[in-house]
């Protein structure tokens, strides 16, 4: 048997919190080996709290992750993250952030190749300052932590999948960290994402990231595998 997909909706977040998702994704992880959990549009930062905390405290990794549109007929189109969860590690992320990080210049200066975006920041500006940087370079990093997850999100895909940039454009990597807190100025510790662009190539999906977006959009039960 195939575990249903955990799908937070920007309509959950009025009504469900962190910890109620957290405790679904750790109830199916007892259930089955590998788990879809799918974050649309404003609740992207959610769905990344969700499987966080999740990590960080019971038998379950995440094996894949990726940034894609959903377009849904009638409904429209939103962002969406993607995780595939299991109970044995494939991914060493740490060390995938490390190699890429070891090729750039990482400071916020004009001449550095990492993006930091907050939630008070326009979007729009951020996108142009991505633009500006892979003319000039071909990666960038791009950091956020909190809410301000999916206007990183949004970003990303706007310059990698929005039609805008002058160049192919991949999302090469994304994956979760923890922001540790900090004396009067982070009470708590929080959710931070890692979203690697590269210039001159496009993203590649797998076939079950492909299943599980149709899925989505049709509605229908086809196995993701």
């Amino acid at each position: 048997m195939i575990a249903e997909p955990i799908i937070i909706r920007p309509e959950d977040l009025s009504t469900k919190d962190v910890g109620l998702f957290s405790e679904q994704i750790i109830h199916s992880m007892i259930a089955y080996d590998q788990l879809d959990v799918i974050g649309l549009s404003t609740a992207i930062f959610l769905t990344c709290s969700s499987v966080n905390i999740s990590t960080s405290i019971a038998n379950v990794h995440v094996n894949a992750t990726s940034l894609d549109y959903i377009d849904i007929p009638v409904v429209g189109k939103f962002e969406g993250i993607f995780f595939v969860l299991g109970r044995e590690p494939k991914v060493d992320w740490k060390s995938q952030s490390e190699k890429f990080d070891k090729t750039m210049k990482l400071s916020i200066d004009p001449t550095g190749q990492l993006i930091v975006i907050s939630r008070r920041q326009e979007p729009a500006r951020m996108i142009t300052m991505c633009l500006w940087k892979l003319s000039k370079f071909d990666r960038l990093k791009i950091i956020a932590a909190g809410t301000a997850i999916n206007n990183a999100v949004y970003v990303a895909l706007q310059v990698a999948r929005g039609g805008i940039a002058k160049e192919p454009v991949a999302i090469s990597l994304v994956a979760l960290s923890t922001v540790p807190s900090r004396e009067g100025i982070l009470p708590k510790p929080v959710t931070g994402i890692e979203i690697y662009l590269e210039k001159g190539k496009e993203t590649v999906y797998d076939n079950r990231h492909l299943r599980v977006l149709e899925r989505i959009k049709t509605g229908t039960r086809a196995p993701f595998r």
